[in-house]
């Protein structure tokens, strides 16, 4: 038995909220003072996930979203329990 999203699609997993810190590398500013938009901050390419922070997505009407195998995003409310055999013959 697996989940499937309307489209017929595998569901993979749920869509997943979390913190992280972007690291900075450089900031080329043009003085002291408040960082201004003229000022550019180069990253250094790595984010620190705080795993600790993780939650599932959740739509308030429809409860969790979930992604199917192509990226789309599915409401719970949206997605079935099925077997390969029976999404493949058209039965939902």
């Amino acid at each position: 038995m697996n989940l499937y999203a309307p489209n017929g699609k595998i569901i993979n997993g749920t869509l997943e909220r979390l913190e992280g810190v972007a690291i900075i590398d450089e900031v080329v500013t043009l003085g002291d003072g408040p960082l201004l938009p003229a000022d550019a901050i180069k990253w250094e390419g790595i984010t620190e996930i705080d795993w600790d922070s993780q939650k599932t997505a959740t739509a308030q009407e429809s409860g969790r979203i979930f992604v199917d195998e192509e990226g789309g995003r599915w409401p719970e409310s949206a997605v079935v329990r099925a077997t390969r055999e029976r999404i493949a013959g058209g039965h939902q």
